[in-house]
């Protein structure tokens, strides 16, 4: 009898030793997983030390696609950093601009206004957003996760399991992340460019979202980052697409109802020559190597000009 007594004790024991191990990984993965943020990737960009940033450009993956920092400090003669996680939608974006408006002091504010999410549902594409947030952006998100009725089960995930690879390996990771980035934008990646039928044909792409109704909480979030930076000097800019995407009805009314909610929603690349080039697409809505440099070179010209981007 002693022996099973001693034996249920000893299970007892190593489960508790395991719930401890895992629970002091799981608190270090939370408090301090943003400390291996890369330097030049995402929010691993800013710095404790920065005390004004000239140009802060925040968006998803057509952000980080569009936007080359070089080009952009060349012209402007400014300090320019990008924020880009796929996927980052306005209802995610919210608590992240939020979080840096308190922290951090930005001159001029770039945000992403891209038109298709205003229908999409909300989504935590890339879990390094979360990985790479402070913990009281952290708490932030969860709180937004948890309003979406996200299960349990994928919080769970996303605290104990998601990104445990990119931890570890970190000091690697990001060596080849940071080699590859320059303040959150792409320096070195090339990519090809979108055949010209393909092109002509990308239009086609926008009929998935045909019958899709508008999102109420991505609405509410593109107020709430409009009512975070009225103060703040800031331009709403829809990534660059092909000009048969943007000549598709469904994409015009989604700009109409973009105009409604943000009347300082800006598509300055619209019918110019760049958006009617396949060159400078790498698919439907992401732009190639060289549409990175003619769209930045372009935006940056109007910023540094006295003539508002339109």
């Amino acid at each position: 009898m002693r022996e099973i007594k001693n034996f249920y004790l000893l299970i007892l024991k190593m489960i508790i030793f395991i719930v401890a191990v895992l629970t002091l990984i799981i608190g270090m993965k939370f408090y301090f997983s943003h400390l291996l943020t890369p330097s030049e990737y995402g929010l691993g960009v800013l710095e404790d030390e920065d005390e004004k940033i000239d140009l802060l450009i925040i968006g998803s993956s057509h952000t980080r696609q569009s936007y080359d920092v070089k080009i952009i400090e060349k012209n402007c003669q400014c300090n320019a950093k990008v924020i880009a996680y796929n996927g980052l939608d306005p209802y995610f974006m919210a608590p992240m601009i939020e979080w840096i408006k308190d922290n951090f002091k930005i001159r001029k504010w770039i945000v992403e206004a891209y038109n298709f999410k205003t229908i999409a549902p909300p989504k935590l594409s890339d879990s390094r957003i979360f990985t790479h947030s402070p913990v009281g952006l952290k708490w932030s998100f969860l709180k937004k996760l948890k309003s979406i009725n996200t299960s349990y089960t994928d919080l769970f995930k996303l605290i104990t399991t998601e990104n445990n690879e990119s931890i570890i390996f970190s000091p690697i990771e990001n060596i080849l992340v940071n080699r590859y980035s320059y303040k959150g934008g792409y320096t070195r990646k090339k990519t090809s460019h979108i055949s010209q039928e393909d092109f002509n044909q990308s239009f086609k792409n926008v009929d998935y979202f045909k019958g899709m109704k508008t999102n109420l909480n991505q609405v509410n979030s593109i107020l709430k980052i409009k009512e975070l930076l009225a103060d703040s000097d800031v331009l709403y800019i829809d990534p660059p697409m092909p000009a048969p995407v943007m000549s598709h009805e469904i994409t015009k009314q989604l700009i109409n109802n973009y105009k409604k909610l943000n009347p300082n929603y800006k598509a300055p690349w619209l019918n110019t020559p760049m958006a009617k080039n396949n060159k400078n697409f790498v698919d439907w809505n992401h732009l190639s190597t060289l549409g990175r440099e003619n769209y930045s070179n372009l935006i940056s010209t109007k910023l540094h000009s006295k003539h508002k981007i339109q």
